[in-house]
């Protein structure tokens, strides 16, 4: 049976699937993995259309001819549950709304800044149970699930604005957690984006549970200098030193009793600059399940060559258009 010239190619399809990282552009699920069958892979992606390929499909576009209906550009890998409900509510899921789904989704597997003015997967869980150790805690309000979009006015950072909460009501003099403790990597990575007029920073840490009992982590923010820089997403470094988001670790994080766990999160202010000559004194703060806070104060020094420096890295990533992570050293 000859293929509808609407329909995408299966070298089409293949190139949607890779080019989405085998994951949904929306809910970031993976949508490939093993089956009862060694020589066989249950595949739970689709390549959809964006606009649709049929008069009685969704979104259809009458001006568009076969060959840019069955064009890459025109379609969006996405898990079969997304499919189905982008599909069965198209006013809901508009042809505008999918596309800036495969673009920013697209940009950030290939490591490629998207500029992202609302929430990725991170939507609001009113309560979570998680299992740590042999007990079980229900954590409420957890906000930064895997990967956050820009923060703005619109979008506050659920977190910071928790914290702030829990910092100005009374009684508040019992809000830090002692038994955790917070050990910052000596280097904290500065990110020059062509497309960031603000600040973005990578930034690992060491979180160590002294508690006979589990622990869980809700979110994280920085303080920096007169600002904030909000949670962006987790990152991980590869043996050839390059970054990429890492979408196995999510919040809530669990830490067991008398365990650790290290962390590598990329932060983010989209509007503000922040990094600029002298010391800058910044605060890490964690957020518990028990509405309690862990915090880590720092100092980083900032000096004329650096500045020369990140202005010619920003220079050179609006040239590549390509973002570049400057690595330097934590004062204390």
């Amino acid at each position: 049976m000859a293929r509808d010239s609407n329909d995408f190619s299966p070298e089409i399809v293949r190139t949607l699937y890779n080019r989405a990282g085998q994951r949904c552009s929306h809910c970031k699920r993976p949508t490939s993995g093993g089956n009862t069958d060694d020589t066989k892979a249950t595949i739970i992606g689709e390549a959809a259309h964006i606009k649709g390929a049929q008069p009685n499909s969704r979104r259809y576009d009458a001006s568009m001819t076969p060959e840019e209906r069955s064009h890459p550009s025109n379609g969006i890998w996405l898990c079969s549950n997304c499919h189905t409900e982008v599909d069965r509510d198209p006013a809901k899921y508009p042809a505008e709304l999918l596309q800036k789904w495969k673009r920013d989704h697209e940009s950030s597997v290939l490591q490629i800044e998207p500029v992202n003015p609302w929430i990725v997967n991170s939507g609001v869980v009113t309560t979570a149970q998680v299992s740590g150790d042999n007990n079980q805690t229900n954590v409420t309000n957890v906000y930064n699930n895997i990967y956050m979009g820009t923060i703005s006015q619109n979008y506050p950072d659920q977190i910071a604005e928790q914290v702030k909460y829990i910092v100005a009501t009374p009684p508040n003099h019992n809000t830090n957690d002692p038994n955790l403790i917070i050990t910052l990597s000596p280097f904290m990575g500065v990110v020059k984006s062509p497309e960031l007029p603000g600040t973005r920073i990578q930034i690992e840490f060491t979180i160590l549970n002294t508690q006979n009992e589990t622990k869980i982590i809700k979110g994280v923010y920085v303080k920096l200098g007169d600002g904030e820089v909000n949670f962006k997403k987790f990152f991980k470094i590869n043996e050839n030193s390059s970054r990429e988001p890492d979408y196995t670790k999510r919040f809530p994080i669990v830490i067991n009793s008398k365990g650790a766990d290290k962390l590598a999160i990329e932060f983010e202010n989209l509007d503000i600059p922040l990094i600029h000559k002298g010391d800058i004194e910044g605060e890490l703060v964690v957020l518990t399940g028990e509405e309690k806070l862990a915090k880590k104060d720092f100092i980083f020094e900032v000096n004329e060559a650096m500045v020369n420096t990140l202005d010619a890295l920003q220079q050179n990533a609006a040239e590549n258009q390509m973002p570049i992570v400057f690595d330097a050293m934590i004062k204390s």
